[in-house]
C-alpha cells in the first residue's frame, strides 16, 4: 500500500481596506492643465501617506484625465517621497496612453506594492523619455481645497519642450512644485486603494500516531492476504489483481486512511 502525504499552505487575506481619496469628493469640473505633449508639463503626481492600521499594500490607484484630440503616451510610477522630491528608483512602472474620448476618463493602475506604514510616496504619470505628439497637453481633474490631508498635488517641469530627451531618473534632482503654491490646486482628483498583506500559515497536519497505526494495520493485512494466496496458488482472478472479497476486507481501512488527509 502506498500512502502519499501532501503538505500545503493556506493563504488568507482580509476583506477590508483603506481607500484614500478626496474628501469632499471631486466636483467633476475643476481641472489643472496642461500635462503631456511637447508643450505641457511632463510630470504630474499626488503624494500619499501609507495608512498605519495594517493596510499597507497599495493595490491600485486612479487619476482622472480629460481627453484630447491626440493620444499622449506615458508611464505611471510609484516612488518614495522625501517631502521635496522622489528618492531612489521607481518601485512600480506601467506604460499607458490617454484615449481621445471627449470628457473625463479614469486611468487605474495596479502596483500591488507592500509599502512602509506612515511613509510618503509619489504616485505619478510622466512623459519623460517618451516621444510626444505636438500637443498643448491635457487637463486633469483636481480640487482647489485641501481634500486630502495626507498628501498634495506635485509637478515637475523637467524636460518640458523635449520630454523624449529626458529620463525619469532626472526627477530625483529636479525641482517639484506644490500645486497650492502656484496655481491654487491642492490635490489631484484621485483615489488609492490600500489593503492588508496576505497572511500565510502552514496547513493543518493529520495526527502522527493514528496515521502510522492505520498504515501498519493495512500493511499487515496485505501481507497476510498475499501469504494465503501463495499457499493456494494463483487463480485467474488472483492473476488479474485482488479479489472482490479481499477488496472488501481492506476498503474500510483505505477509507479511514483517506479521511486522515481531509
Amino acid at each position: 500500500m502506498r500512502c502519499i502525504l501532501t503538505l500545503g499552505v493556506i493563504t488568507a487575506s482580509l476583506a477590508f481596506g483603506d481607500i484614500v481619496t478626496n474628501n469632499p469628493a471631486w466636483d467633476g469640473v475643476t481641472t489643472v492643465a496642461a500635462w503631456g505633449g511637447l508643450a505641457g508639463t511632463p510630470t504630474y503626481g499626488e503624494t500619499v501617506t501609507v495608512p498605519t492600521d495594517g493596510d499597507r499594500v497599495l493595490s491600485s490607484f486612479t487619476v482622472n484625465i480629460i481627453g484630447g484630440s491626440l493620444s499622449i503616451p506615458f508611464n505611471a510610477y510609484v516612488q518614495a517621497w522625501n517631502g521635496a522630491s522622489p528618492v531612489g528608483s521607481p518601485l512600480f512602472t506601467q506604460s499607458g496612453a490617454t484615449n481621445t474620448t471627449a470628457g473625463v476618463s479614469s486611468y487605474t493602475f495596479s502596483p500591488d506594492l507592500t509599502l512602509t506604514p506612515g511613509a510618503s510616496y509619489l504616485l505619478y504619470l510622466s512623459t519623460l523619455g517618451i516621444s510626444q505628439p505636438t500637443s498643448d497637453g491635457l487637463a486633469w481633474g483636481a480640487t482647489t481645497d485641501d481634500t486630502y490631508s495626507g498628501g498634495s498635488f506635485e509637478f515637475a517641469a523637467a524636460g518640458q519642450g523635449n520630454p523624449a530627451a529626458g529620463s525619469v531618473s532626472d526627477l530625483t534632482s529636479a525641482t517639484f512644485t506644490n500645486g497650492s503654491t502656484c496655481c491654487d490646486v491642492s490635490d489631484l482628483a484621485f483615489d488609492a486603494d490600500f489593503t492588508a498583506p496576505s497572511v500565510t500559515s502552514p496547513a493543518s497536519e493529520p495526527s502522527t500516531g493514528p496515521f502510522l497505526t492505520v498504515v501498519a494495520v493495512s500493511f499487515a493485512g496485505v501481507l497476510f492476504m498475499r501469504r494465503r494466496t501463495s499457499a493456494r496458488g494463483p487463480s485467474r482472478r488472483h492473476q488479474a489483481g485482488w479479489s472482490s472479497r479481499e477488496m472488501e476486507q481492506i476498503s474500510p481501512i483505505t477509507r479511514s486512511n483517506s479521511s486522515s488527509f481531509v
